[in-house]
């Protein structure tokens, strides 16, 4: 089975090249995943990472070397983004046999890994910045098949390998999709339940301790549509975002029920999921206008080829 994804989390036009790789991109990664911790912090502004990352690609320094000799910040707090940075939580190797199959392969093949962690460093920079409003993300795909629940999964789980307390929605009305992929055999409380008491969801299943990752998934999903609809669900996202740091919420494909744009039009921005030289470019166009139309900021596009 081919897993190869290639992470195009980038603002429109689609078909945006990604960015240039080469053999050895852990130290990159690294560097920009201090880019992160320091951007959220408040040490560095957006701007100001983006200048560093600039210079990095160019030299090939560390980002911490990068940052201190342009002045845009101390040792000390390098040293802090670091420490934050190793302490976090990482997924045991017994938890990785509870996963589906497909992501066991995922993590296990360390350039796929990467594409997806550069995907998380893109959404750190760009929308999980620490803000009360953008604790929430979407994300939709125009049909069945294009990797959106898979994608779901291994951003949720990287996130929380980053220190991040971390809450996926599956609101996708498929069969106990989410909790089938991150090994999910029995759950503490159902959506429906959160739905009814959003308080509730400080106690979703968490199956891959010590990662701070929980999931809340329909008892009944093929009758989950009629509870999503009017405000429970927003209101369950607003105290979701009190809780959590992360929020992610996996759509049905749009081509099989219009209220995905709904769904998203709660956490205010989207991520789309297309195949790579699969999907229809008309369908994808239709979904990038479906997200636009619906006021929703369009955070940027993955493209997934496994």
């Amino acid at each position: 089975m081919q897993t190869r994804t290639n992470a195009i989390i980038k603002h429109l036009p689609l078909g945006s090249p990604t960015a240039k790789s080469n053999d050895d991109d852990s130290q990159a990664d690294l560097s920009r995943r201090i880019g992160a911790i320091l951007v959220e912090a408040g040490t560095l502004s957006l701007d100001q990472a983006a200048n560093v990352l600039d210079v990095q690609r160019s030299t090939g320094e560390r980002f911490g070397v990068i940052a201190i000799r342009l002045g845009l910040c101390n040792s000390q707090a390098i040293s802090a983004a670091l420490a934050r940075q190793y302490r976090a939580p990482q997924l045991l190797g017994r938890d990785r046999t509870m996963l589906a199959p497909h992501l066991q392969t995922i993590l296990g093949d360390p350039r796929t890994c990467n594409e997806f962690t550069k995907a998380v460093t893109h959404l750190e920079l760009r929308w999980f910045n620490g803000s009360e409003d953008r604790k929430c993300l979407s994300f939709v795909s125009s049909s069945p098949g294009e990797g959106c629940s898979t994608t779901v999964a291994m951003l949720a789980i990287l996130f929380a390998q980053s220190d991040r307390r971390v809450l996926v929605i599956d609101a996708a009305c498929q069969t106990a999709s989410q909790l089938q992929l991150l090994g999910v055999t029995r759950q503490a409380v159902t959506l429906e339940q959160a739905l009814e008491d959003p308080a509730l969801c400080v106690h979703a299943s968490m199956p891959l301790d010590p990662l701070d990752l929980h999931v809340l998934a329909s008892s009944a999903p093929l009758d989950l549509p009629q509870y999503l609809q009017g405000k429970q669900f927003a209101h369950l996202l607003d105290v979701a975002g009190l809780q959590y740091d992360v929020v992610l919420i996996d759509t049905p494909p749009t081509s099989e029920r219009a209220d995905a744009f709904t769904l998203a039009m709660r956490s205010s921005g989207a991520v789309a999921i297309v195949r790579l030289q699969k999907s229809r470019d008309v369908l994808t166009r239709k979904l990038v206008s479906g997200v636009r139309d619906s006021g929703v900021e369009l955070v940027g596009v993955i493209g997934t080829n496994f």
